[in-house]
């Protein structure tokens, strides 16, 4: 009596293992896209909140301040006292503890001290800056609260390009400081009393060669630039 085995052969074998192996690759290859699709999203929003509220607050300070109290680094004009190479603005302000400060027998306004923004290379990536914010007081002890300077004044280019070297800047007891990595360009205008200002960020989402996601004409990279102008208002 003859016994018939049932079994795979070596060729069949191999087919089936070449099957499980493409239909692998298949889903490796979408949870691979899904995946780095979501990293992109995440870095998409985690960039484009923290640059916008940044930049919402550096609107606020200068719609608060002077158009005369405003300089920057005017990049065209090399015979500027002011200019620089590296991108700031700095203007006055006239906001102490959150509220503008006024004289309390004529009602003038009360000019507290500079305000700086500035951008700087970033020690750990060359590619990108720091945006940093410094505030500078009229008064150098604490409370910092002036209640002389009823007049809004241009900074001392020489002190601006002393201060616009500190990484990170100088602390000042009562103000809090900002600062925004991943800054590929700045830059800063001020004409007709309107501030306009340009950011462009980057972020690199991911490292691996083989990225399926082309951001920018670059695989895992993702780049957002925000324009906005204001007219101080003081």
């Amino acid at each position: 009596m003859n016994m018939c085995k049932n079994g795979l052969t070596l060729v069949e074998l191999i087919i089936v293992i070449l099957i499980f192996s493409l239909f692998m690759i298949v889903i490796y290859s979408t949870l691979d896209v899904g995946f780095k699709m979501w990293k992109l999203g995440e870095t998409r929003t985690d960039v484009e909140s923290k640059s916008e509220s940044f930049i919402r607050r550096m609107a606020m300070e200068i719609k608060n301040s002077n158009s005369y109290a405003i300089v920057f680094n005017e990049p065209d004009d090399a015979n500027s006292v002011y200019h620089s190479d590296t991108p700031y603005i700095c203007f006055e302000t006239p906001v102490y503890n959150g509220q503008v400060a006024y004289k309390e027998d004529t009602g003038d306004i009360l000019w507290q001290g500079f305000i700086l923004y500035y951008a700087i290379k970033d020690l750990n990536d060359p590619n990108c800056s720091i945006l940093y914010r410094r505030y500078v007081p009229h008064e150098s002890s604490d409370p910092y609260y002036s209640y002389t300077s009823a007049n809004p004044q241009m900074a001392d280019p020489n002190s601006v390009k002393q201060w616009i070297t500190e990484r990170p800047p100088i602390s000042v007891a009562g103000q809090s400081l900002t600062l925004c990595g991943k800054v590929k360009n700045v830059d800063f205008n001020y004409k007709n009393s309107l501030v306009s200002m340009k950011f462009e960020f980057e972020e690199r989402v991911r490292g691996s060669k083989t990225s399926r996601v082309m951001v920018a004409g670059k695989g895992s990279v993702y780049k957002f630039t925000i324009e906005t102008s204001v007219k101080p208002e003081n």
